[in-house]
């Protein structure tokens, strides 16, 4: 019986996860550009092919990724008040965009159609009608939100980027600010619809 060689054993111990995880440490360590699949294969020390029984290509390996990431965000208790939801949602959402460095870049490149990502989705969208938006605005109050949160990490991720001599403002507090600007006027907007009743 013939012996494996070592990188023929090392394939077979690949699986998707660990190619996942070997692309996010890629991101986060230099960034989304440098991903790339001999990158990825280089870092797991295998034959680039091996990838492709497991990945089709680096647009399949960006949405695992961004899957990935959205798994880490758990969803907040549903008994809260609508606004403590949100609240506490974005304090999840940024921990984990700073957490996973570049992470963002993630989820702007690739289409929310996983399906953690679209439980997401379906999560905060559910949360806006019980909250008593109208149907056609749960999209746009779910869509301002995501991209209130994803901007002002994008600023977070350049500012950790400049000289330290460089004065930086308290980031938390800002990022809480843009929060609860956005709650106050969601609970404006869902007074103003009433009142037209």
């Amino acid at each position: 019986m013939r012996k494996k060689k070592p990188s023929e054993r090392k394939t077979n111990k690949l699986d998707q996860s660990l190619i996942v995880h070997a692309a996010i440490d890629i991101i986060q360590e230099e960034g989304i550009d440098k991903l790339t699949m001999r990158r990825l294969a280089q870092k797991l020390n295998i034959k680039g092919a091996s990838l492709y029984w497991h990945v089709q290509d680096k647009n399949e390996l960006l949405s695992l990724a961004a899957e990935e990431i959205c798994q880490r965000i758990q969803f907040p208790d549903e008994r809260l008040p609508w606004e403590e939801q949100l609240l506490e949602f974005g304090r999840r959402c940024r921990n984990t965009y700073l957490q996973i460095r570049n992470s963002v870049h993630v989820l702007v490149a690739t289409p929310p159609i996983t399906p953690y990502r679209m439980h997401l989705i379906h999560k905060i969208n559910r949360l806006f009608e019980l909250a008593g938006f109208k149907k056609e605005d749960v999209f746009s109050a779910g869509w301002m939100l995501n991209n209130y949160i994803c901007s002002f990490i994008l600023d977070e991720y350049r500012l950790a980027d400049m000289e330290s001599d460089v004065g930086v403002p308290d980031l938390e507090r800002e990022f809480y600010f843009g929060i609860d600007v956005l709650i106050k006027g969601f609970r404006y907007k869902l007074q103003e619809g009433r009142t037209k009743l």
